[in-house]
Order: structure tokens, then sequence, then C-alpha cells
């Protein structure tokens, strides 16, 4: 194989069509995941963006012209990385230098693959105790995964595979519809809320207001308040000639 810029390239995320015939000069997803395998990489992750025909066109995914809500995958992107922890890559790995496989390591982790991570490092544990234990670096890894070590959470995940493994769930990917929903929901939350808040301030000022009817009542029914009456009316009316 004669010598490429993609050798001394750990990984790349290249957009790919879904379209397009069997020929070998296609630019199809066919073509492409074959080239990059013949050149020492793995596809470890693959999205796609839909686009419906024209002849019953869906509603568009964002707010212009674009991508749309259904239909076939036309497009996408494909993330191709080294996986030299697989047994047919060993002799690559060992070529390279253990900053490289750190470097590997922490795109693994960057792209959100913390498993394929923790598989280079268990793999070539020696070579990444140049820069920190083997083991720490699991840990580190298991971390996201639940409150729970490397070697704990594997034990609990043999025991038990199905259960509970102490593992803390990541949420899918929420589409822009989704994001979109999750917002008005939590306003319509925060609304409700504060309408909660209103009603029952409202509940007591109408308690409150009850009382002071009440009190009133007394006070206009009671003796001292009918035998002040006359005078108080005629304190207003000595009042409104003084002014």
């Amino acid at each position: 194989m004669r010598t490429t810029v993609l050798d001394d390239v750990l990984g790349v995320r290249i957009e790919v069509n879904y379209f397009g015939s069997d020929s070998d000069t296609d630019h199809t997803f066919h073509n492409v995941d074959r080239y990059m395998r013949a050149r020492g990489f793995d596809l470890f992750a693959l999205s796609s963006r839909l686009y419906s025909h024209a002849a019953l066109p869906a509603p568009f995914a964002g707010r212009g012209p674009g991508q749309t809500t259904s239909g076939p995958p036309l497009q996408g992107h494909a993330l191709y990385l080294r996986d030299y922890a697989a047994p047919y890559a060993r002799e690559a790995a060992e070529a390279r230098e253990a900053t490289t496989l750190a470097t590997l390591a922490a795109l693994f982790e960057l792209f959100h693959l913390p498993d394929c991570a923790a598989e280079l490092i268990a793999t070539f544990g020696d070579r990444f105790s140049e820069f920190a234990p083997p083991d720490l670096l699991l840990d580190a890894l298991a971390s996201g995964m639940g409150p729970l070590t490397y070697r704990e959470y594997l034990n609990r995940f043999e025991t038990d595979p199905i259960g509970d493994t102490g593992v803390a769930t990541t949420p899918a990917p929420l589409t822009k519809q989704n994001r979109t929903l999750a917002e008005l929901r939590a306003r319509h939350a925060a609304v409700q809320e504060r309408l909660r808040s209103c009603r029952a301030q409202y509940a007591a000022l109408q308690h409150q207001h009850a009382g002071l009817r009440t009190r009133v009542r007394a006070m206009e029914s009671s003796l001292v308040w009918r035998v002040a009456a006359p005078w108080r009316r005629m304190r207003r009316r000595l009042a409104r000639r003084s002014g």
C-alpha cells in the first residue's frame, strides 16, 4: 500500500451519501467505507439526514428548506477511528508511541465512546502507565456510568447484567422538535406552579377579607358603635362645611 496523508491520522469525520449506484467511482457510503477500511480505519458512528421526495414533501426539520422530518436517509456523517485494540491492528499499535495511544483514547471519550477508550487502556495498560496508573484512568471512565469504580462496575454487571448496575443512564439525544416540546413543557410546568401560588395567595386574601368583614359586622352591631353613630355623622357634616 502506498503512503497517504491518512497514515498519521487517528480519526476522520466525513460527510457521506446514502444514494447512488454500485459504481466504484460514485461518492457513496459503501465506497467511502471501503476506502477508509483499506487504510486501517473502523466505523464508530454514523448519522443520517432525511429528505422526503417531492411527490409528497414532508415538513422541514429546521426553519428553512433542507432536511425533512421524514423520508429516506440521503446524507449523514461517518466517524472513522483507528481501532488499535482490535486483534488485527495490534501490530500497527505496537509501532505507535504511547502519546498516540493516549490521544486515541481521548478521541474515543470525546466522541462518547468510553467503552472503546477503556478497551484501549485495558489492552495497553503498560503503555498508559507512562502517564497515569491504568486503574485510575479506567475508574475515571467508569465514573461517567455511575458511582462505582471500574472493577466494581464490571462485577456488578457480570452479576446482574439486566438489573440495576448503578448506571447513571444518559437520556437519548433530543431532536430539535423534542427540545422545543421539552422547553414548552417546562414553561407550562412553571406557569402551572405560578398559578398554584397565585391561587394560594388569593385564597389567603379571601380568608383575611372574610375575617375583616366579620369584625366590621361585629363592631357595627355593638352598642357603642350604634350610640356613637350620630356623633360620627355630625363630625363628617361639620368637616365638610369647614372645608
